[in-house]
């Protein structure tokens, strides 16, 4: 029984092949019929004329969010048309996924590390957030594609994900000697002694590091400024404002890091074997914290169409859409999912081509974005306020 029938929609299938203008109908969790289904008569009658419908989104690199939250509260996927997420640790993954161990100096190093281990195992290989990190090597994310396509050139079977901004999301301690405890610089010799091996190692990155992230309250107006500022009015060298923070705030302590250029992000994102991904559990716009998150959490789909497809041009909207549908399914393995076509599970969004942009911004990330009309998981409408 046909139950809803989405009229005179632009269909762009998920396969990167052209558009084109027909009516689908769903049956089930199941799409039934794509093709004229004006003689249907379906309870659920949606008119689609002159938006876009494609599959829902695949978030190629997701975390996992608290398992207590219902589906309807997981507002940061479903205001972007993301239906259906992938983690790092997701048993029965169909291929490895790596987070290559650096992406700064050593990046050409650990992707070869990580070829030649996916080589000998012959196994395919799923590389999370490929970019390049450090204003030195801005430029160079070519070279890593390069390496990449000689691999796959050969047989091997290789993909990767990224977000489409210009920022990392890290934790403060994570720039820290690994050889000390938290606790460690309670003593303040340490600590100094620290400040200085940090500054030898990181160079002058303090400009580029912003605080996002604290545990308390009390911290809570830092939020938002560049170390440099910080260390000024904290009356200290910036990588010891870096620790203090480390030491206060511990894993909460985070912060943007703008070490990467957009260049080399179009350059990663123009790649065919690159899908779309978060790197960031579903949030509420309820959720309570002590700072900012990346906009990547609410923005990173509408942003490539936004910024990526209609801006700058780095691809069409044909193969944006496989990239964050087609691709990752077959990727991952996902039979039934991510192309539009009979059969297929009814997972859908409709959104409007001209319109639909993110609008989450490092200072006011959560925020959805414009243009998304509706969403469909297993052939149910979400229901929510777009």
């Amino acid at each position: 029984m046909i139950s809803t029938v989405i009229a005179g929609g632009t269909i762009i299938d998920g396969s990167g092949r052209p558009r084109y203008v027909t009516d689908v109908a769903l049956s089930g969790d199941r799409i039934a019929r794509i093709g004229d289904c004006s003689q249907i008569d379906a309870p659920i009658r949606v008119d689609a004329t002159g938006a876009i419908l494609a599959p829902g989104f695949i978030d190629a690199c997701a975390y996992p969010h608290e398992s207590g939250r219902s589906l309807p509260r997981l507002d940061s996927k479903l205001t972007q048309g993301v239906t259906t997420e992938i983690y790092a640790d997701q048993p029965g993954a169909a291929r490895a996924m790596v987070r290559l161990r650096d992406y700064g100096p050593e990046l050409h190093a650990a992707l070869d590390e990580a070829i030649d281990a996916a080589q000998r195992a012959e196994a395919p290989l799923h590389i999370e957030q490929l970019h390049v990190e450090g204003r030195s090597r801005w430029g160079s994310a070519d070279r890593a594609l390069e390496r990449i396509e000689r691999a796959r050139s050969h047989g091997m079977d290789i993909t990767c994900d990224l977000y489409p901004y210009t920022a990392s999301w890290i934790e403060l301690r994570d720039l820290l000697p690994p050889s000390l405890r938290i606790e460690d610089y309670d003593d303040e010799r340490v600590a100094a002694s620290a400040a200085m091996e940090m500054t030898a190692r990181l160079g002058d990155i303090w400009h580029d590091l912003v605080l996002a992230e604290v545990s308390s309250e009390e911290r809570y107006a830092w939020c938002g400024m560049r170390f440099d500022e910080i260390a000024r009015q904290m009356r200290m060298h910036p990588a010891r404002a870096v620790i203090e923070f480390a030491r206060l705030d511990g894993d909460r302590a985070r912060a943007f890091f703008f070490c990467m250029s957009e260049d080399d992000v179009a350059t990663v994102l123009s790649a065919g074997f690159c899908a779309i991904g978060t790197s960031a559990a579903a949030l509420s716009f309820n959720d309570e914290r002590y700072g900012l998150v990346h906009p990547r959490v609410f923005g990173s789909f509408p942003r490539v169409i936004g910024r990526f497809v209609r801006q700058r041009r780095t691809l069409a909207l044909e193969e944006a859409i496989h990239r964050m549908t087609g691709l990752p399914a077959r990727a991952f393995g996902l039979d039934g999912s991510g192309e539009l076509r009979p059969d297929a599970r009814a997972d859908l969004v409709l959104f409007d081509e001209r319109e639909f942009v993110d609008t989450a911004t490092y200072a006011e990330p959560v925020s959805a974005p414009l243009g998304l009309k509706s969403v469909w998981i297993a052939g149910e409408a979400t229901g929510r306020p777009f």
